[in-house]
């Protein structure tokens, strides 16, 4: 009788908890904004689960629910070790990172005065850069207007975290959710928007927002595109039963131009990929088309999976076919590699890719030649190169040292695409670590999976996603060896082991020739590894 007294309390309490969790406040909110459409039939099947399964496996769900308690119990202690070792590093105090190739724009420039000023406490520099109706927005706590107003505040700042508790170490480094530099203080950031030389609006904001749900909300990543968020959206109600007041004030403002989040239009939404929900707030602005905010909610766990459908061609902020042209030859160049070249495999004189590169040519008696991947090579794998034949000349791979070229941009442009051709032909094998996906417009990003739902309107709009090349006359250092113009190109390219890169190559040309091609460095605009190892 007693065991049979303590099992119908314990069925009992399983019961009523269940049905204490089914019906609280978070879960309406969900099923509001995510929509309830059973039939009675089902209804009935889950109040009989709630009954009879629950109990039973209550013991399992009490032990998962642990387990996950203290692993964010632990990331969280990890977090704060990790912090602490930043903050109390003797090589890291005192001392302004920068992050290596960052575009010299006027957001850097802002964030190395900002950092200089917090470190040494002379914030003069900071303060020529202010506008004079400045908003510094704290976000959801309060923004504060004017220019004596906001480096009084970071003079008080200073004071409660740098000089009382040591926290001095600071990161400029570029955040993608607008494409531009930010001051990166762990946890924190620092994002502004520049006009006319002058900084309008201040942000400082954690880097997530919602660290417990952690879905698409990192400061330092790209935002949604608005065309993959359209589909789930809501917008946002006015407070009831199951929706609490919102905040719309402090939050964050549209980089692009300017407007506050109070005049941004506010939406609820709501994903579905296989057995998880987020539901959570967006903010669009009106005047750009762009969503500006995301900040999850909740996240949920459903009972069976769904497919995820097919958006394949759903992203109009990335199918804008802005092109230059620069881009325009990239395109035809790769298309005669792919259609005409490479599958010419009778013609071994492949001089005639010069009627595309016509900037280019090589000495007379010489032809241009094509070495195809083959998979005969063992384990290393294999590329496919061009190579320099004729006149005493047996098989030279170093076509560059052939080339005839003036130093026009167009000439540099021309040079570039024929060193990068291997990475576009057949590779067999370990050869495929070279492979990339050239990005000369802005739709090129829909070919890649991994990055298609991003807004890269921002890139775009900072002169970072196209090709550009300048050419300009050498040091006088330079000059003397008899070297006359310096070239420099820029090109974003995808590879599945280094992700979304924008390459920077200087060339140097002297008398009609190229002296050197190098790789001067690389900015990584979205890091991915695709963890396959040949």
């Amino acid at each position: 009788m007693k065991w049979i007294i303590i099992i119908t309390i314990y069925w009992a309490l399983c019961i009523i908890s269940t049905y204490a969790v089914r019906n609280s406040k978070k879960n309406k909110l969900m099923k509001a904004v995510a929509g309830s459409h059973k039939t009675a039939g089902e209804k009935i099947i889950e109040h009989l689960c709630i009954f009879l399964i629950i109990p039973i496996a209550m013991p399992f769900i009490l032990v998962y629910l642990a387990y996950n308690g203290m692993k964010k119990l632990h990331n969280k202690n990890e977090n704060k070790r990790l912090y602490s070792s930043i903050f109390d590093d003797d090589d890291n105090l005192d001392k302004l990172i920068i992050q290596d190739n960052l575009p010299d724009k006027p957001e850097k420039e802002a964030a190395i005065a900002q950092g200089n000023a917090l470190i040494t406490g002379d914030f003069q520099e900071l303060y020529q850069l202010l506008a004079d109706d400045i908003v510094l927005v704290i976000y959801k706590y309060r923004s504060i207007i004017g220019k004596e107003e906001v480096i009084e505040y970071w003079k008080g700042w200073r004071e409660r975290y740098i000089v009382s508790q040591k926290l001095r170490a600071f990161e400029v480094k570029q955040s993608n959710y607008n494409s531009k530099a930010c001051l990166f203080i762990k946890p924190m950031l620092i994002m502004y928007r520049i006009v006319d030389g002058h900084i309008s609006d201040m942000l400082l904001i954690n880097r997530y927002l919602n660290h417990d749900i952690d879905f698409h909300d990192d400061m330092l990543a790209y935002p949604f595109s608005l065309d993959k968020i359209r589909k789930n959206l809501t917008p946002l109600r006015q407070i009831n039963d199951v929706n609490e007041p919102e905040e719309l004030d402090n939050r964050i403002p549209c980089f692009n131009c300017g407007m506050p989040s109070e005049k941004l239009e506010w939406y609820r939404s709501f994903f579905r990929n296989r057995f998880n929900g987020y539901s959570g707030q967006v903010s669009v602005c009106p005047r750009c088309g762009k969503v500006v905010e995301h900040f999850p909610e909740m996240r949920v766990r459903f009972d069976e999976q769904i497919a995820v459908e097919d958006e394949e061609e759903i992203i109009t902020a990335n199918n804008d076919y802005t092109t230059n042209e620069y881009s325009a030859l990239g395109e035809t160049f790769h298309q005669k590699l792919r259609e005409e070249i490479v599958p010419a495999v009778e013609m071994e004189d492949k001089s005639d890719i010069f009627k595309t590169l016509n900037e280019l040519s090589i000495g007379k008696g010489l032809q241009l030649r094509l070495k195809v991947a083959s998979s005969q090579t063992g384990s290393t794998g294999d590329e496919s190169k061009f190579y320099i034949y004729g006149s005493n000349v047996e098989k030279d791979f170093e076509v560059i040292k052939h080339l005839i070229a003036e130093p026009t941009e167009m000439a540099a442009w021309q040079v570039y695409l024929l060193q990068t051709s291997t990475t576009v032909m057949p590779v067999f094998w370990h050869g495929g670590y070279i492979v990339r996906k050239f990005i000369f417009k802005p739709s090129d990003l829909n070919r890649i999976s991994e990055v298609k739902y991003c807004d890269f309107s921002g890139l775009l709009s900072a002169g970072l996603l196209l090709p550009s090349v300048s050419v300009h006359e050498t040091p006088e250092d330079l000059g003397a060896k008899g070297y006359d113009h310096i070239a420099d190109i820029y090109c974003c390219y995808w590879n599945d082991w280094k992700g979304l890169v924008r390459e920077h190559i200087q060339i140097v040309f002297s008398k009609g020739h190229i002296i050197s091609y190098e790789v001067k460095d690389s900015l990584v605009l979205y890091e991915y590894d695709c963890k396959i190892m040949f």
